[in-house]
């Protein structure tokens, strides 16, 4: 089952919850929630890095490509991700 759409609260609320259930014991209830917070937390940092990422090497390039050379890129870029789509909708 894939759970799809927006998380029902931030991660800080998250956090409020770990809190609130934390017993000083570290029941399973918490080491879930703990380990479902440090997850998303990483993968939003990840996003992030790779944002930051993408954003730079698009300025680089655009700083050192002619017009053209962009374009071929962003046609291939394009492509891969028709591509990689047509698979993952044959997998399903």
């Amino acid at each position: 089952m894939a759970i799809q759409g927006k998380a029902p609260s931030s991660l800080l609320e998250l956090k409020k919850l770990i809190d609130s259930v934390d017993d000083g014991e570290g029941s399973l209830e918490w080491q879930w929630l703990t380990y479902i917070y440090d997850t998303l937390t990483a993968r939003k940092t990840y996003h992030k890095k790779q944002q930051l990422k993408r954003k730079l090497m698009f300025q680089v390039a655009s700083e050192h490509l002619s017009e053209d050379e962009l374009q071929s890129i962003d046609k291939q870029a394009e492509d891969i991700v028709d591509k990689q789509l047509q698979v993952e909708e044959e997998g399903q």
